[in-house]
Formats: C-alpha cells, structure tokens, sequence
C-alpha cells in the first residue's frame, strides 16, 4: 500500500473513532451525529425560499458550506479503508 493510501486510511479509521459510522455509533457519538446534521441542516433544501421572507443569497451560501463539511465527514466514514485506490499519479 502506498504511503498516500496508508495516511488516508489512517486518517478513515481516525474520523470512524470519533464519529463512529452509521448504525455502528456508541451513545455519545449519535448524540453528537444527530446534532451536527440537525444544526448544520444537513436534510434541508437550503435554496428554497423562506416562507414570508426574503431570499437571502449570503446565508444560503453558508448553510450548504455548512452542510457541505457534515457531508464530507459521512463520506470518509462511509468509505472502506481496505479498498483504496492506488492513487492516479501522472508523471
């Protein structure tokens, strides 16, 4: 295994440490899964139109930043350390 793919699955196992994964979670971590979702609206459709309000471009942005970090957690919790690809190196 490279040392690229042995730093990322370091880094896979590091992250399943503290989040845990999906179905796999202790007490303490779906305590903590559930509010990362819940607080950076993880489920919501952040470009609809708020009901009686105006639009506003600025804190649409920020929610799916927001959403955008939560979301690449879950992916490194979802991926197999085992089963890494080489890395794609052009030389």
């Amino acid at each position: 295994m490279s040392e690229e793919n042995t730093e990322l699955k370091r880094l896979i196992l590091a992250y399943r440490a503290v989040f845990g994964r999906e179905g796999h979670r202790d007490t303490a971590q779906e305590l903590v899964w559930n509010d990362l979702v819940k607080k950076n609206r993880v489920m919501d459709a952040v470009f609809l139109r708020p009901t009686g309000g105006s639009y506003d471009v600025t804190q649409a942005a920020l929610t799916e930043g927001m959403r955008q970090a939560i979301l690449n957690i879950k992916k490194m919790l979802d991926a197999d350390p085992d089963k890494l690809k080489k890395p794609n190196v052009k030389q």
